[in-house]
């Protein structure tokens, strides 16, 4: 599966659940347990989801507690990880 495919159920859906599923195609099929927020936009750019270059993302993780927590820093940069939740959360929006 593609990120073009697994997104595109969701494209009429918020910023917010986009993002997590993105993160969630990501730990899950690319096994990356953790994005940054440049990572993440370049797999929403991979999903082509308009406008993802200019998407305050960092904004949208944060206020998306519990479903994400912080995993850690890279450098100056934090990795997001998507919580138990969170997966909960992605698997009932793309069924």
């Amino acid at each position: 599966m593609t990120i073009v495919e697994f997104l595109h159920p969701l494209k009429d859906n918020s910023i917010r659940d986009i993002s997590l599923a993105a993160l969630y195609f990501a730990q899950r099929y690319e096994d990356t347990s953790s994005l940054t927020v440049e990572s993440l936009r370049a797999v929403l750019r991979r999903g082509r989801i308009p406008k993802a270059s200019t998407l305050n993302l960092a904004d949208v993780l944060s206020k998306s507690a519990p479903l994400v927590d912080i995993g850690g820093k890279d450098g100056h940069r934090f990795l997001w990880a998507l919580t138990a939740t969170g997966q909960q959360h992605v698997r009932t929006l793309v069924k």
